[in-house]
């Protein structure tokens, strides 16, 4: 009876540690889903804003820009920047080491981006107003701001260079693309 009941313990704690681990391995599971399927749903934002970039530096750029739809646009690129970060915090919560880390830096990137679009439409007020002086300092900030965000950018490359497995599941599973880059 007593070599049974031990054999009995050993069975249910083997069964504990089964169940342990796959509940483990299936919780982990599900935060990678969950972190990729929101750094895909910001993808799909980021993809969009860029589009818009290019529709809306197209207008300003004209000889006779609209400025309504060029304030239309930034504030559209504005707002839906801040959606895109909370998808991207969303995805940080689900995170774990090295995912958490460059989604942190990514995020630094996208604050320095939702920055520079505001004041890239507080320079367009200055034109329009004829205030070439204030336009003038309003581009040495956004200067300032890109250089910062290409740190960043730097950082990001830095960090990829030396965690390829992060960056092979970014581009299969996020949908990324990295420049200079045969896809």
């Amino acid at each position: 009876m007593e070599k049974r009941n031990k054999i009995l313990i050993v069975i249910i704690a083997v069964l504990v540690v089964a169940i342990g681990l796959t509940g483990t391995f299936a919780y982990q599971n599900y935060r990678t889903s969950e972190m990729d399927k929101k750094m895909v749903e910001y993808q799909v934002l980021a993809t969009e804003l860029d589009e818009k970039y290019a529709e809306t530096n197209q207008i300003a750029n004209s000889s006779a820009p609209d400025y309504d739809k060029i304030y239309s646009n930034i504030d559209y690129m504005i707002n839906r920047s801040e959606t895109g970060r909370s998808k991207m915090e969303n995805a940080y919560q689900y995170a774990d080491g090295p995912y958490k880390d460059v989604i942190a830096y990514y995020l630094k990137k996208l604050d320095l981006t939702i920055t520079n679009l505001g004041l890239w439409k507080q320079r367009v007020q200055y034109i329009q107003e004829g205030n070439y002086f204030l336009s003038s300092q309003t581009i040495k900030q956004e200067e300032d701001i890109i250089s910062e965000s290409n740190k960043v950018s730097s950082d990001i490359s830095t960090f990829l260079s030396t965690h390829p497995d992060i960056r092979e599941h970014m581009k299969k599973q996020w949908n990324w693309t990295f420049p200079n880059e045969d896809i």
